[in-house]
């Protein structure tokens, strides 16, 4: 068995309910539990990311955020997830990056609008990797804009938006 997936980033507009996503791809499949070896036979090394991996797909995510609004200031509020903030995380000059504290997730309406998405997706077996990332577009692209803004329109973001901005 072969398991693929892709990491997917995302943001929210909580004035319009604009939702931008960007599907990372990914080069090597996650192999599932390998049988028994046989005598003799070597064990196969699996390539393992380079450092900086994810805060690399974090750069892009936030390249193409950018090129997309490009007359925009924008803020994207995060957890510390390590790719968030490392020495490998570049962050573009008109994106201003808002942390919440740690073991918040709570916070990160990101993460309610990912459940929604999961929610969406169901309990769903897929023939293959694009299969599912045709899915996964189709499942995002149905969010409501009412529900978006629902989700992210959070008094202290609203705040935060107009003192970052200011």
């Amino acid at each position: 068995m072969v398991r693929e997936y892709r990491d997917v980033f995302g943001a929210a507009e909580p004035e319009t309910g604009d939702f931008f996503y960007h599907i990372e791809e990914k080069k090597l499949p996650i192999k599932g539990k390998p049988g028994r070896k046989k005598k003799g036979e070597r064990k196969k090394k699996q390539r393992k990311p380079r450092k900086g991996h994810k805060s690399r797909q974090m750069n892009s995510f936030m390249k193409v955020l950018a090129d997309k609004y490009p007359d925009d200031r924008i803020v994207l509020v995060c957890d510390k997830a390590p790719w968030h903030n490392s020495k490998h995380t570049k962050i573009p000059k008109r994106i201003t990056v808002l942390f919440i504290p740690p073991y918040t997730p709570e916070m990160n309406p990101i993460e309610q609008i990912w459940r929604e998405i999961r929610t969406l997706m169901g309990n769903t077996l897929y023939q293959n990797i694009d299969e599912m990332v045709v899915a996964l577009k189709e499942k995002i692209a149905s969010i409501d804009r009412e529900k978006i803004k629902s989700i992210t329109q959070r008094d202290w973001i609203m705040k935060s938006l107009i003192s970052a901005t200011g």
